[in-house]
């Protein structure tokens, strides 16, 4: 018995001794992340251990062609002699930068008799350049039913084009007239390299919706911004918004509309150089960069040019707590002007800041001077006799006295059909009030010939003639020192005149008069004796 048992031991002990000893597989030497930066290629190192001879290791990779491209062949084979290998990748996009999913490769093993964890490595693709996403005139508020607009802006400093620009826009409760915008390019030349979309709808119901947006593309880091819409019921609440004696809720106060109408005389915008923030805005609306001593100059000429071709009108409401200012601006010049720009500056007592208003100005480009608030318009292109609109509102009833405390410039970078610099064509004239003026031989401004005494003639082009008038008489004027003894001596007639007359009648009354009648006698009563 103690014989067999020791030959039972004997063999299980030879047997364990010439069995293969058999290691569990693991791939945890895989990089778990890797940073690459578009456009460049980079290598993932994927590692495994506990892989024995005549072992084999097949690797496949899962991941998202939208921003990675695999230069390296794959499924690939990892053995015991070559454990580990390094697959090179291409970042072709920034446009996953947001959706860490689409960025994740997603490493799976497999070899015979084995349960391999799959790995991830998570890339980072970076840009040195990137985008700026900003809501123009943001926060936004409106009455329900009442049309508002929204303005998403993008803009760079790179100086090659961002391609493939999109903006993919979410809100909540859903605004479903705000919609994705996508497959646009920001150019780095002319004024496109700041881009704008609008999406004007009528507001929703009464709320309070968050507008958001994620903006990438395929070359520039992207952006993140968000903003809100506060949407309150068309009439609103009675004060207090409590409810009145009988239980029923207050109707809306109705007020009578505070209206204003006036034509401000514009002035060139002559101080332009020493307005650093002005200039800063009219730069980026430009997106020309620095502006250059000739470039200010131009704008400051054109502006002399253009003030005296422009016809403004101001006008303001406010009614049931909201209050309206705009500007119109009719150009009636006869030349197209390339990069029209308007400045215009908002008193604070209309709002206290930019936050607070609602800017319209369709078909403009719309910057922010100062938040206090002070805008800059940028119009591609301005036709003879086109009017220009722009609106600002406030969800407040503020005084009628606002539209005497707006101040507004108007520049131009060029006339359509002149060179740049030139505001007119060398020896032209034109009549601008009672100031008949000549262009210059350069054609760069103009010089007053000669002020009308009598007025321009616009058609002529020359000054009026004096208007013709009667001959005048020469007034009648009489001596009096040399006449006055004559003068006195009438005056004593008259006199002696007057007093004789009247004397004389009354004598004559007097010798006229009757005498006095007997009184009569009074019959005695009856019975008298």
């Amino acid at each position: 018995m103690r014989k067999s048992i020791v030959l039972m031991v004997f063999a299980l002990t030879f047997f364990l001794f010439l069995s293969p000893v058999h290691a569990t597989i693991t791939c945890s030497g895989t990089d778990s992340t890797k940073t690459i930066a578009v456009g460049e290629m980079g290598d993932i190192t994927v590692s495994c251990s506990g892989i024995s001879q005549g072992t084999t290791v097949t690797v496949n990779a899962q991941y998202s062609s939208t921003c990675l491209s695999a230069k390296d062949a794959i499924p690939f084979s990892l053995t015991y002699d070559n454990p580990s290998a390094q697959i090179t990748f291409e970042a072709t996009s920034m446009s996953c930068q947001y959706n860490s999913n689409e960025r994740t490769i997603t490493w799976s093993f497999t070899a015979p008799g084995e349960s391999i964890s799959s790995q991830q490595t998570l890339v980072t693709i970076t840009s040195p350049i990137s985008v700026t996403a900003s809501f123009k005139n943001a926060p936004y508020s409106a009455t329900a039913g009442e049309s508002v607009t929204v303005i998403l802006e993008i803009s760079t400093g790179a100086s090659v084009d961002i391609t493939d620009v999109d903006a993919d826009m979410t809100t909540s409760p859903t605004i479903s007239d705000i919609t994705d915008w996508n497959d646009n390019t920001i150019y780095s030349s002319g004024s496109q390299k700041t881009i704008q979309k609008s999406w004007t709808f009528n507001a929703p119901s009464a709320g309070t919706y968050t507008i958001s947006t994620t903006v990438t593309s395929q070359n520039a880091g992207g952006d993140q911004e968000s903003t809100t819409l506060t949407v309150t019921s068309a009439g609103g609440q009675a004060p207090g918004g409590e409810e009145g004696p009988g239980g029923g809720v207050g109707g809306p106060s109705v007020e009578k509309a505070k209206n204003a109408t006036r034509r401000p005389e514009l002035v060139p915008g002559v101080g332009l150089r020493n307005n650093t923030k002005l200039l800063s805005a009219i730069e980026k609306v430009l997106a020309r960069g620095k502006l250059s001593e000739n470039a200010i100059d131009n704008l400051i000429r054109l502006s002399n040019s253009i003030t005296s071709q422009v016809e403004v009108v101001r006008n303001f409401e406010a009614k049931d707590g909201r209050s309206e200012l705009s500007l119109r601006m009719k150009y009636k010049g006869d030349r197209k002007v390339k990069n029209f720009i308007i400045y215009d500056k908002i008193p604070k007592t209309f709002a206290s800041h930019a936050s607070n208003v609602t800017v319209t100005a369709s078909g403009a480009k719309i910057e922010i001077v100062e938040e206090d608030p002070e805008y800059v318009f940028l119009y591609d292109e301005v036709s003879p006799d086109q009017e220009l609109v722009i609106t600002y509102s406030v969800n407040q009833e503020v005084d009628v006295s606002v539209i005497n405390e707006t101040e507004t410039y108007v520049f131009g970078e060029s006339y359509e059909g002149l060179a740049p610099g030139q505001v007119c064509i060398a020896g032209d004239k034109r009549c601008i009030g009672n100031d008949l003026q000549q262009c210059k031989e350069d054609g760069t401004g103009w010089e007053t010939l000669e002020t009308c005494e009598y007025g321009c003639d616009s058609e002529t082009l020359t000054c009026k003639e004096a208007p013709k008038e009667e001959e005048e008489r020469p007034p009648v004027t009489v001596e009096f020192e040399k006449y006055w003894m004559w003068i006195v001596i009438g005056i004593v007639i008259v006199v002696v005149v007057v007093l004789a007359g009247i004397f004389i009648r009354k004598r004559r009354k007097k010798s006229l008069k009757l005498p006095k009648p007997m009184p009569e006698m009074k019959t005695p009563p009856s019975g008298f004796p």
